[in-house]
């Protein structure tokens, strides 16, 4: 399960995200939770209890990180085009370890199809209305400030049109 949370460690790091603790403490924190309890509140599934499965926190924080990206793209109304999204995929299935296992299904090219039409609805984040990119980028940023400032965040920042790009 160590060798899974490292290759999840890796996969944050590659698309940009800053992961919750350092590969290095990966050991110390998965033989000893109830001592890492203050650096895993974050991504505890029951913050009160003690959970033998809490230490797996870097697959925990990835599936939230693409779901977070997914998000993003979606509130710009950009979306990934399929052979992007398979490419992606396939990337992924061999980094994890199950590229073979994907391959033996029937169709796996059609099960990867189905995914990303689930995950993108067809194209339907797509820009509506011939709104330019960087008009939806623009709208999308004085949305952002907005919530923040409401929420008492006053430290300047800037949006990129490139995801991988932010912090």
């Amino acid at each position: 399960m160590q060798e899974y949370e490292t290759k999840c460690y890796q996969a944050l790091l590659d698309d940009g995200c800053r992961t919750l603790f350092p590969i290095n403490l990966l050991l110390q924190v998965s033989t000893n939770t109830d001592a890492c309890r203050d650096l895993l509140r974050p991504w505890t599934r029951y913050p009160g209890a003690s959970n033998l499965e809490d230490w797996q926190m870097f697959s925990r924080q990835l599936h939230r990180w693409k779901e977070f990206r997914k998000w993003q793209l979606g509130n710009r109304r950009q979306m990934v085009g399929f052979s992007e999204y398979l490419n992606k995929q396939q990337h992924e299935f061999g980094r994890m370890g199950v590229a073979a296992k994907w391959t033996a299904r029937p169709n796996p090219q059609q099960a990867i199809r189905s995914q990303w039409e689930d995950e993108y609805g067809h194209g339907q984040q797509q820009s509506r209305n011939g709104d330019a990119a960087e008009d939806i980028l623009s709208r999308y940023a004085e949305g952002t400030k907005t919530l923040l400032l409401n929420s008492g965040f006053v430290q300047p920042f800037e949006l990129h049109a490139d995801l991988k790009q932010l912090d």
